[in-house]
């Protein structure tokens, strides 16, 4: 009988609170790995995303004499959706039901959930809102305005950013929706100020436009607002809607003009960095 009790003792308050707190203890180690984990996982599949646009970019350019879509959808020879250059890009990355469907007449501006196209979101983009048709990925206005040739980047499509990262919904105020021309970053100022690219938004007629100015001999480009790069992992509620930015905070994706995805560190130079967003200015200040 006293056998028989003994094995019917169950644990103690103390026994059962020191193994409380060895799982604690085990979690607490787990949880950066995974956590690393999941980062690493979402950087991947952020990098698959903007190489599918940079690709579908040059697709297009191939089919186009070389000619890549403006940031409002135009190109040089033909007239294509109108609504922005990512409209223009949906059947180069699968998306055809949706250009069929907006050129069938259903407007392309009511962004519901039946236009969300997955590879515009980034994973990292801690902003994306379920069933809206936001963008993570804006295009650079430097190279895709006016009339947007491949052999009119003479840095280098290796050394010329194309794309970069963005926070998609509610970035300061602003909303960056695949489908609208505001899609960009780096517009080029118009005679008034305000960039001519896309309609200007509250936060551009009260911070301006952020620009590249190349200046001096050898040419060194600067930003328009001095130190200014990219922000890396800030709060939504810090995100300036006028730079770039990632959800990573060691650094950002880019996109290059050679269809390669490059990551920049969030410690990179002003004049590396700006030197990258010019297509022809002739800077030697790259990143190796």
């Amino acid at each position: 009988m006293r056998n028989l009790l003994i094995l019917r003792r169950g644990f103690t308050l103390l026994e059962l609170l020191v193994v409380i707190a060895i799982i604690a203890i085990l979690i607490g180690l787990l949880l950066p790995a995974v956590q690393k984990v999941r980062r690493a996982a979402n950087r991947i599949s952020s990098m698959n995303n903007m190489k599918q646009i940079g690709l579908a970019g040059q697709n297009f350019a191939a089919i186009n004499q070389g000619c890549l879509p403006t940031v409002g959808g135009f190109t040089a020879s033909t007239k294509t959706l109108g609504i922005s250059l990512y409209a223009t890009l949906l059947p180069y990355v699968d998306q055809s039901t949706i250009e069929a469907r907006i050129k069938s007449g259903v407007s392309g501006r009511e962004w519901r959930g039946d236009y969300v196209v997955q590879t515009f979101q980034s994973p990292e983009d801690p902003t994306v809102q379920s069933g809206q048709a936001t963008s993570s990925y804006p295009c650079n206005a430097q190279v895709f305005r006016d009339r947007p040739y491949l052999n009119r980047v003479s840095d280098g499509l290796s050394r010329t950013v194309f794309f970069a990262e963005h926070y998609g919904y509610n970035c300061g105020g602003s909303v960056y929706y695949w489908g609208a021309d505001m899609n960009t970053l780096f517009p080029t100022p118009g005679p008034d100020g305000v960039n001519c690219v896309r309609a200007p938004t509250f936060a551009d007629q009260v911070l301006g436009d952020i620009y590249p100015i190349t200046s001096n001999s050898p040419p060194i480009s600067r930003p328009s607002v001095a130190g200014l790069t990219f922000q890396a992992h800030p709060l939504p509620k810090d995100c300036n809607p006028l730079l770039a930015q990632s959800g990573n905070p060691n650094g950002m994706l880019v996109g290059l003009g050679d269809g390669a995805v490059r990551p920049l560190s969030a410690a990179v130079s002003s004049n590396v960095y700006w030197a990258m967003i010019t297509p022809n200015r002739g800077e030697t200040d790259f990143a190796d």
